[in-house]
């Protein structure tokens, strides 16, 4: 999601097809906005600093965080 994306998203009201406070809706903008603030603060990709400061540090290297990264053949 573009950033231009994510402000749009920002100033839009989450619209639900039920009365507020009868179900529940997942949304993803939580984890939209930590991206926007690790990109912003770093200077890098949120996927290289995840990748690096999680799941490498864990001993996690056989792990993705991104289908496109999978070696082929994995």
């Amino acid at each position: 999601m573009s950033r231009d994306e994510f402000e749009t998203l920002l100033t839009e009201p989450f619209l639900t097809n039920f009365a507020s406070g009868t179900r529940y809706a997942y949304s993803n903008l939580s984890y939209t906005l930590l991206r926007h603030v690790v990109e912003l603060t770093t200077g890098q990709s949120f996927l290289n600093v995840a990748t690096a400061n999680m799941l490498r540090r864990v001993g996690m290297t056989e792990s993705y965080l991104d289908v496109a990264q999978v070696p082929e053949g994995s």
